[in-house]
Parts: structure tokens; sequence; C-alpha cells
């Protein structure tokens, strides 16, 4: 990833974790509630992560001794001490991987699917993650799967589609495991 094009806060946010002075923090609401507030915390008290640390409030608009934000859903902040994060749902996650991947002309061609995309948002020309597909089975695969005669794989040398793969794996994981919409209760009157 080109950190030139970067932008500032992430690049900021990016110095700050290396530095291992960033974490988050849950806490749960009381009173049986199943809400809880998440912090942002900024520790940098050495070196690059104080400048680092300091960069970030200056980027997010917060006093320069707030060392905990708190971070709420939407595109505008709700008040003093909390940053706003708009994020992308995981079917937009999964869209945006899939897009990438690698598929045949043919399969095009014949309006089956939408040619690769090859610029991916975070960095122009470099993918989020990279899925080869050809005739045969790969010799050095982190995952393969056969489909229609064809087959996809991610390159066991490639880390960063490794990463992605993972992830995408967690979140349709975790996806799957939620709780699904309560069962009707009926209710026999007894007499």
């Amino acid at each position: 990833m080109n950190l030139d094009s970067e932008p500032w806060l992430l690049r900021a946010l990016r110095e700050v974790q290396a530095a291992g002075a960033v974490s988050l923090q849950l806490e749960r609401r009381p009173a049986g509630g199943n809400h809880a507030r998440i912090f942002l915390l900024l520790d940098g008290d050495t070196g690059r992560a104080t400048a680092a640390a300091r960069r970030v409030r200056e980027l997010l608009g917060v006093e320069r001794a707030t060392r905990q934000l708190e971070v709420t859903y939407g595109r505008v902040r709700g008040g003093p001490g909390q940053v706003a994060v708009l994020t992308r749902s995981v079917l937009q996650i999964l869209y945006e991987m899939g897009a990438q991947i690698e598929v045949p002309d043919a399969d095009v061609r014949r309006g089956d699917t939408l040619a690769t995309e090859v610029a991916a948002p975070v960095d122009p020309g470099e993918r989020i993650i990279r899925v080869h597909q050809g005739p045969s089975a790969p010799g050095n695969a982190f995952a393969a799967v056969p489909y229609r005669d064809r087959w996809f794989w991610i390159d066991a040398a490639d880390y960063r589609s490794k990463s992605a793969f993972t992830y995408a794996y967690v979140l349709q994981t975790l996806a799957e495991s939620g709780h699904g919409p309560p069962s009707p209760v009926v209710t026999i009157p007894a007499q």
C-alpha cells in the first residue's frame, strides 16, 4: 500500500497503532439492555506515538488532552468527545471483495458475471483480495475451490489476500451464528 496516497487521518492512526498506543474499550450498559458504548483510547505518551495521537485529535477536531473518544455510528458526531464512524455492511464488504475475483472472459461475454474490477478504492491498481482462476488445480494455494470446470484460488504467498479472505470468513461466521428471529409463542388456554 502506498502511504503517500493515504489520507492523513489513516496515516496518523496507523502510526499510533504501530506504537501500541491505541485500543478500543467496550462498556456495557446496565439494566439488562443489550446496548453498549465503544471508546477509542489514544494513549500516545512517547515519541512518535505522542505526535501521531496529537495529529489524530487535531484531525478529528477534539481537544488536545482528550484520550478517550466515544465511537458512534453516523456521518456526524453528536457532541464533543465523540467520533462518528459510518461503516459498510457485511454485504457491501463481501460485494466489494467479490467484484475483484478474476473471472473467465467467456463468462463475462455470456453475461454470467460482470468483469473483474481491477482497481480497489484502497489504492488504485492494488486489490483488496486477489483470487486467481484457471483450468487446473493450483500448486501453491492457501485456499482453492473448483467451480464449473475451473479452479479459483488464493496464492499461499499472497499475505494481503489471505488476510482479506480470513476477515471475510470471520464476518460470514459471525453473521451465521447470530440469533434468528424469535419463534412465535402459542398460548393454549387451559380450563
